[in-house]
């Protein structure tokens, strides 16, 4: 489970059965973007997603998923871990060309803690990411520490609050004959609560994030996000919901408002299987009128199987508007909107016992508003991992990603090999 999820705890469950379905029906709809969670090994694969409208990389970060060998202490659930391993990056500076892999090593520590009392649940988690290659250039010190609480305040009102801050690396290849790793930081912040009557909800939101640059040569910014939702449970396993959203990106270069509207159903098809599927209408403009507005359709749809916690899989596609955040300045598109298209497929497998594994496949079309940019961008990436111990696992990892734009210096190929061990605590 990533740290920044939007579903509520099903507690209610066990006092009011059909308020507790539209309102974790209505949570699990919104926002639609939480639902991009993986929970890969390597930070790589979410990359093509870490863009936009409510899609912060800090809200990707999967927080450590080990509470079945936690430790018990002071009334928390403890589960620190660390993995360490080798790996091999074909194109660590995501160069479009004379692109040379390196071998290093790795180190990623973390942990996950969470207390549970019924009416309040808190969990805090956190992970760093440490990688040395053999040429030195692309060393890089990651990481992220982030909590999320609710809080029944009664079984049919529920607050919900998170927050994370994390560094991040990007790479500096390209432009000005640069090359190396620059990061930035980014926070983020976020509140809901959610009120229900009987077959209806309805709730309010809001949240701010903020990505500081540490090289001049990049742009940053922040933004206010304030949402509204309703949701009525039409039939047993029917739910349907309406969502508004109104955003600003205060962007060190240019400012822009968007807005949006969607209408949707979740529809648990049976036990195992779920669908969620929503339209609508966003529109994102600049505050002066030298750059324009884009306004656009949005749609989106995902299908989930869930057998067990290590076997499921998530079928999306959507469309989806935002605003180019981190981008060099050379390359003339920052603060651009972007109109980005894409599908995905997740899926979790459990062979026995003792060896799980993860897979995603996806693919993004992203078309900048004001130039011709388009980027096309290819992911596919699995995990295997054997536990010999209770404690001790055996990791392999492998994300290929392919980017193709008509921006020159855009475009790249790049294969990250990991052999590690994780240990849990």
């Amino acid at each position: 489970m990533a740290g920044r999820s939007t579903k509520l705890s099903l507690s209610a469950c066990k006092r009011t059965v059909p308020l507790c379905v539209v309102l974790a029906a209505t949570c699990a709809a919104w926002p639609v973007a939480a639902q991009q969670t993986v929970t890969i090994f390597d930070p790589e694969l979410l990359s093509a997603s870490q863009f936009g409208r409510g899609f912060s990389r800090s809200q990707l970060n999967p927080a450590p998923s080990t509470e079945n060998e936690a430790i018990e202490a002071w009334g928390w659930l403890l589960s620190p871990y660390v993995s360490a391993g080798t790996v091999y990056d074909t194109n660590p500076g995501n160069a479009s060309y004379n692109a040379k892999g390196q071998w290093g090593v790795r180190l990623q520590p973390g942990f996950s803690a969470r207390r549970d009392t019924g009416i309040h649940n808190t969990r805090i988690y956190g992970a760093a990411d440490l990688r040395a290659y053999e040429g030195g250039d692309y060393n890089q010190v990651t990481g992220y520490l982030g909590f999320t609480h609710r809080y029944e305040i009664m079984r049919d009102l529920v607050w919900r609050f998170q927050g994370e801050y994390g560094q991040y690396a990007t790479r500096g290849s390209g432009g000005f004959g640069r090359s190396g790793v620059d990061y930035f930081r980014d926070a983020y912040f976020s509140t809901a609560l959610l009120k229900g009557f009987d077959r209806f909800t309805i709730g309010g939101g809001a949240s701010f994030s903020n990505s500081d640059p540490l090289s001049s040569f990049q742009s940053g910014g922040s933004t206010a996000t304030v949402s509204l939702q309703s949701g009525y449970q039409l039939l047993p396993r029917l739910n349907g919901y309406i969502t508004t959203e109104y955003d600003h990106v205060f962007n060190t270069s240019r400012d822009s408002s968007g807005y949006n509207a969607t209408m949707g159903a979740t529809y648990a098809i049976t036990d195992l299987w779920n669908l969620n599927a929503y339209g609508g209408v966003a529109t994102q403009e600049y505050t002066g009128t030298s750059i324009g507005s884009v306004t656009t359709p949005i749609f989106g749809a995902t299908l989930s199987w869930t057998a067990t916690p290590e076997t499921s899989f998530i079928l999306q596609a959507r469309r989806r508007v935002g605003v180019a955040g981190i981008t060099e300045f050379e390359n003339q598109d920052y603060a651009q909107i972007v109109t980005d298209d894409g599908a995905s497929l997740t899926g979790n497998w459990a062979f026995g016992s003792r060896i799980t594994s993860q897979l995603r496949v996806g693919y993004d079309r992203r078309q900048f508003s004001q130039s011709d940019r388009v980027d096309n961008i290819f992911l596919a990436g699995g995990q295997l991992n054997w536990r010999f111990t209770n404690n001790v696992s055996f990791l392999l990892s492998n994300v290929y990603t392919t980017v193709d734009s008509n921006r020159p210096g855009k475009s790249y190929d790049r294969n990250v090999t990991t052999v590690g061990v994780r240990s849990n605590f």
